[in-house]
């Protein structure tokens, strides 16, 4: 029994033992591919001979191609501040208010005027003289030079008002005659109306007219040809002893042809009754009663007609078939003649609607030009207080201003030399009156230069544009020159810009035609306008500006391509091979192996530098040995010195 139990452990062992040496087979010879499962895959290419067009892209806002400062010209305090960064302004606008603007401290100056002036009048009054006709003689001159330089600086005003009246007059003239011209053709137009003429009637007029007119002659031919049929049966009646039928059928259709030609009477009447100003002759009513009663006498007359033919009908004993057919033929005329009837009062209705439009126009006409010769009158004599208020030529007014001064200057002098004699006389100094009266002088002449000198009290845009920036602060100073907006010349166009290597900028020209990427705000296109030093980093990047056209404006980001110019590199890879850190640009390597299982692969750093790139594919420098394949996707994130396994191995 123990023996057994010894024998079946023996047998366990062994089993163990054989099952773990056929695993340890199965794991070596099957090593290669389990371990292979679990690497990355990648895809290799060999670095190749390739021509490259390589592409510059770059992007950047939209901004003027240039701006002008607005700067203020004295010391001085902002004081309202009147646009914001992005208004359109005009040339002349007014963009800040100013205020405490720099000027002369005016009641000091008035203080040492009169100081002077006193001493001045101290001295004057030991001589027992009395001045003050001369100086007032004087006074009346001064303000009639004031008077006459206030003229001549507005002596362009004065001929622009006048020039400016001169044509109001001529445009009011016109206008009347104009309204004239239109009056005459309308009041033709109306007498053509009423001989039947259409010649110079509105189009649309004529053709409603032509139309019930076509009614009309349709309808009449169609009557022509039932009054034959109808004269052959009532031949045949009056043969046959209806006479007395056909005669008093023939007095109906005169007694309806007189009513008829009545009605058109009547309506020549009210076509041709009202004047030219909507109103009607005295006689027009009597005239159009007397027509309306002869109309009532004639419609009389054929209601009797219509009954002499209705008795005769009635005691007609022949019954051969013409009796009817007379009634039919004349119901159906009868019923042409109605449609004639309605077709000519409507052809009159609206003969009479268009006379009364027309002279309704007419009348609106007459009235606006009684108004045009009002105007007229108006501006005639705004003409004559226009060239009445002009001064006179510049040569004119100046040679008055001239012949002033010197009278001016002569009075002054004759009344200084009289001065100096009377204080002379009084025993004073010349040499000192003299002295005091010219300090006197310029005191009053930089009194009046600060009175009359007007405070800037306000800053203007010098140009149109739109403000892009805005410096100035509602109640700070600003120094003399200072910076208080800046403004877009938009008028001027614009221009965008961005930085590029040496390298790049050595492979584009001034001139070329830049692509517009994914822009959908309208069209726009870009030309390279100049490549200078980047100011940020002169001596490695350069920077290129581009003229931009189209629907564009200041701010829109663009992102633009530019160049076309192909080279050819002896390693190029596709552009995903590529790989950036911190350290910079590499590319993986896939490093071969050899082991006693087969080739393994390793993934190699290799730094390398971009020389030129389309996007899609790039030219690269650096340590690659000959022969080597480059890793340019994987299905796992790749690190350096990590085993890989290639597609399809």
């Amino acid at each position: 029994m123990e023996q057994e139990r010894n024998n079946k452990r023996k047998d366990r062992i062994k089993n163990a033992a054989i099952i773990f040496l056929i695993v340890m087979l199965v794991l070596t010879l099957f090593s290669n591919t389990i371990m292979n499962i679990s690497l990355p895959q990648v895809a290799v290419v060999m670095p190749g001979y390739a021509q490259i067009s390589e592409q510059i892209r770059g992007s950047g806002a939209i901004e003027a191609a240039a701006t002008a400062d607005i700067k203020t010209s004295d010391a001085t305090t902002v004081g309202a501040i009147l646009v914001v960064v992005g208004d359109t302004v005009t040339e002349g606008q007014t963009l800040f208010t100013l205020k405490d603007a720099k000027k002369e401290n005016i009641e000091e100056l008035e203080v040492a005027y009169e100081n002077l002036k006193n001493e001045y009048d101290k001295m004057l009054l030991g001589t027992g003289k009395d001045y003050s006709l001369d100086e007032l003689a004087i006074e009346k001159l001064v303000d009639q030079l004031t008077k006459l330089r206030a003229e001549l600086i507005k002596i362009p005003e004065f001929d622009a008002a006048y020039e400016a009246a001169t044509k109001a007059k001529e445009a009011a003239e016109e206008n009347q005659k104009k309204l004239e011209r239109e009056k005459t053709e309308i009041d033709g137009i109306v007498t053509d109306l009423s001989a039947g003429n259409y010649d110079f009637l509105d189009p649309t007029y004529v053709k409603q007219i032509e139309a019930i007119q076509a009614e009309i002659d349709s309808f009449k031919d169609k009557k022509v040809l039932s009054d034959e049929r109808l004269a052959e049966l009532e031949k045949g009646l009056s043969d046959n002893g209806g006479a007395d039928v056909v005669s008093a059928r023939q007095a109906l259709d005169a007694a309806i042809q007189a009513v008829t030609d009545k009605q058109n009477q009547i309506t020549e009447k009210r076509l041709s009754a009202e004047n030219s100003d909507g109103t009607v002759s005295d006689s027009y009513g009597d005239e159009l009663l007397t027509l309306m009663n002869e109309l009532a006498e004639l419609q009389a007359k054929q209601r009797v007609a219509e009954s002499n033919l209705n008795d005769a009908s009635s005691k007609l004993a022949v019954s051969n078939g013409y009796k009817n057919r007379i009634t039919t033929e004349q119901a159906f005329r009868n019923n042409l003649q109605r449609q004639v009837d309605a077709a000519t009062k409507k052809l009159s209705d609206l003969r009479l609607k268009i006379n009364r439009e027309l002279r309704n126009k007419s009348k609106d006409i007459g009235d606006n030009i009684e108004k045009a010769k009002d105007a007229v009158a108006d501006a005639t004599a705004a003409e004559t207080k226009a060239k009445e208020a002009v001064p006179g030529t510049v040569t004119e007014v100046t040679e008055k201003i001239t012949g002033l001064e010197y009278d001016i200057e002569t009075a002054r002098i004759t009344l200084a030399e009289k001065q100096e004699a009377d204080i002379a006389s009084a025993g004073q100094s010349a040499v000192d009156v003299k002295a005091k009266k010219d300090a006197v002088d310029r005191a009053k002449a930089k009194l009046d230069e600060a009175q009359n000198a007007k405070p800037d009290n306000e800053l203007k845009s010098t140009m149109s544009g739109i403000i892009t920036s805005i410096s100035a602060v509602s109640g700070q100073s600003a120094a003399a020159g200072d910076t208080l907006c800046t403004v877009a010349l938009v008028e001027n166009g614009y221009q965008l810009k961005f930085s590029v290597s040496n390298d790049q900028a050595r492979r584009v020209t001034v001139g070329t035609t830049a692509e517009v990427m994914y822009y959908w705000q309208g069209d726009a296109s870009a030309k390279l306008a100049k490549i200078t030093n980047d100011p940020s980093d002169p001596n490695n990047k350069k920077l290129l500006t581009f003229t931009v056209t189209g629907d564009v404006s200041l701010g829109n980001n663009l992102q633009l391509t530019v160049g076309e110019r192909s080279a050819d590199y002896s390693s190029v890879v596709p552009a995903s091979a590529i790989h950036e850190d911190s350290d910079g640009k590499f590319v993986l390597g896939c490093v071969p192996k050899s082991t006693p299982f087969g080739s393994r692969y390793t993934a190699e750093r290799i730094p390398v530098t971009v020389v030129a790139t389309n996007g899609q594919y790039s030219a690269i420098d650096g340590s690659i040995e000959g022969g080597i394949w480059i890793i340019t996707t994987a299905t796992k994130p790749v690190a350096n010195n990590q085993q890989v396994r290639l597609q399809n191995s």
